[in-house]
């Protein structure tokens, strides 16, 4: 798991799955080509991680692709607005670990941060806004 300027780079990992014998024997190899991350016996559980990450990455982009067009409709500079952007992206990603836990229990209304209520009166301003700027 890399973008091109990652590879060769400590935070870029290969997954693997499959039986943990076959990973084990062949592991001093694999980590060769990088960071090794076994993820389970079953062989289609590396593709599924590949594309959950995948997934996670680019809702990201598509999120910070959206911002800056909406900023950028007002003329204001997308650099500029990075200095609020990337704080705010990086105080949101730890609220990860409580989704995590939510879908692991079942229990969607322990220690809820902001309840779906208190945005819903916004969600329709914002949908508009974000289809007649960007």
């Amino acid at each position: 798991m890399a973008i091109p300027p990652m590879i060769a780079t400590p935070e870029a990992f290969v997954l693997y799955s499959g039986p943990r014998d076959a990973f084990d024997r062949a592991e001093p190899a694999l980590a060769s080509l990088g960071t090794t991350r076994y993820v389970g016996e079953d062989t289609g559980l590396a593709a599924l991680y590949d594309l959950a990450l995948l997934s996670g990455m680019y809702g990201t982009f598509i999120g910070v692709l959206q911002a800056i067009a909406l900023v950028r409709s007002e003329g204001v500079h997308a650099t500029g607005f990075l200095e609020l952007l990337q704080p705010w992206l990086a105080a949101m990603s730890a609220t990860v670990p409580a989704f995590a836990t939510a879908a692991d229990t079942g229990d969607h209304r322990s220690d809820v941060a902001s309840p779906l209520a208190c945005r819903r009166p916004r969600s329709a301003t914002w949908s508009r806004r974000a289809e007649t700027k960007a």
